[in-house]
Parts: structure tokens; sequence; C-alpha cells
């Protein structure tokens, strides 16, 4: 009865907020700041709610239609601070991808009632797989692949969006991948960038390397690897895949 009383109380709150127009929600992200910040959570709270009651009918044991609104709302924060309103996408569809994001991960982890059958298991772990097949093939035929060095970041992921949201979520690993190479020790990211033609450069042998650092192949091909055991160990790149 209480949670009851708790979300209709906030679906009162919210009734009467106004949702903004493109050019209302172009100004504030154009002009940033806590107050604009603000204003856009509270004008797309009744989106969050649209998004959220698609799981209302879900067989939830402890969750309540409260916290699944909530959780998309914790959605929705992330995607005003991850959206770039210089690409072109209309927030409401970015924001979406987000917004499931968070209340099907607060479904799977914190509600017990749910028990996924077989064939979903299965395809997660697929999914998975796939995953980490996108960010850890480095192999030649992803090197020698034509692309653009201006994106060089893209030839860990296969440039195959089909929709808005595979965009996004694509967009999303980019900038994993990126923050964990930038949180590599200095020598190991310099091996990498080489290695990999990172900085709009050509990928480079393990020969090359060697001799750029006067060390051994087999030296810079250890070097190699405890890298990418520091980028597997990130915490936001295991996060993505064991989503």
């Amino acid at each position: 009865m209480e949670d009851s009383d708790s979300f209709s109380l906030y679906m009162n709150d919210i009734k009467n907020i106004k949702v903004l127009s493109y050019e209302e929600e172009k100004y504030l992200f154009e002009n940033m700041n806590s107050k604009n910040r603000k204003k856009l959570i509270e004008c797309n709270l009744k989106l969050v709610l649209s998004i959220a009651k698609d799981y209302f009918k879900q067989p939830l044991e402890s969750l309540t239609p409260i916290d699944l609104v909530e959780a998309g709302n914790i959605g929705l924060i992330k995607a005003i601070e991850r959206f770039d309103y210089k690409k072109g996408y209309k927030f409401s569809t970015f924001a979406s991808y987000y917004i499931k994001l968070f209340i099907v991960t607060e479904i799977y982890t914190n509600d017990r009632m749910i028990r996924r059958p077989y064939y979903y298991e299965y395809q997660k772990s697929k999914n998975v797989e796939e995953k980490i097949e996108r960010v850890y093939s480095l192999d030649e035929t992803i090197i020698n692949a034509t692309m653009n060095n201006s994106d060089v970041l893209g030839a860990f992921i296969k440039d195959e969006s089909i929709n808005m949201e595979e965009k996004i979520e694509q967009e999303e690993l980019k900038k994993i991948i990126s923050n964990a190479l930038n949180e590599l020790p200095s020598r190991q990211k310099e091996i990498i960038f080489l290695r990999y033609g990172f900085n709009n450069e050509n990928p480079k042998k393990l020969e090359e390397i060697a001799n750029v650092f006067g060390l051994t192949r087999q030296r810079i091909k250890q070097i190699e690897k405890k890298a990418f055991e520091r980028i597997r160990d990130n915490k936001d790149l295991k996060n993505y895949l064991n989503y």
C-alpha cells in the first residue's frame, strides 16, 4: 500500500511538467549548467515513466514500479551526461537506450523472481561472446582493414550499426575503451598505440616497436599482453560485457 501511495504521489508530482520542444532542449544542452541540467532531468521524467511502464507487468518479487522508475531516472541522468547535441541525435531516442539499460539491469540484478529461460541465457552468453570478440579481435584482418584514421578506435568495433540503439552502444563502447587505454601506464599505452596505429599512425610490427624502445620482440609482446590484461580488468568494460 505504501509503495502504491508513493507511486501515486510521484505521478501527481510530474503530471504538470511541460515537455521540452526540440529548440528548448537544444538550448539547454548548448548552455549546460546545474540549473539547465536539472530542467533537462525534470522535463524528461515523463519519458522515463512511459518506458518504465512497459516493465510493470513483469512478475517482480521485490521491486516495485517506483523502483523501476528510479532506475530509469538514473539512466536518464547518465544519458544527459553522455549526450552530444552536435551529432544531431534526437535526445529522447538517445536517452531511451540508457533508461532501458538501467531498468533492465535493475530487474535482473535486484529482483530474484525473474527466472530467465535457457534460450535467454544462451542468447545473453552469445551476445557477451560477440562483444568480447568485437573488443579483442585485434588480428591482422582488423588491423589491415580499411578504416578512417581519424576514428581509429573503431578498429575495436565492427561497424555494423543498424539502428540508433546499436549506434549508441558502439559509441559507449568506444568511450569505455578510450578511457581504458588512457589509464594504462605510459609505456604500455605507447606500445598499444604504435602496435595498432592510433593517433593517425600506421600500425607497426613488433620488430619495429622493439627497435624504437631498444627491447626484444618478445619483451614487447609481453608488455602488450599485460596492457590487454589491464584493459580486460577495466571496471566499466567488465560492466559492459556482463550486461
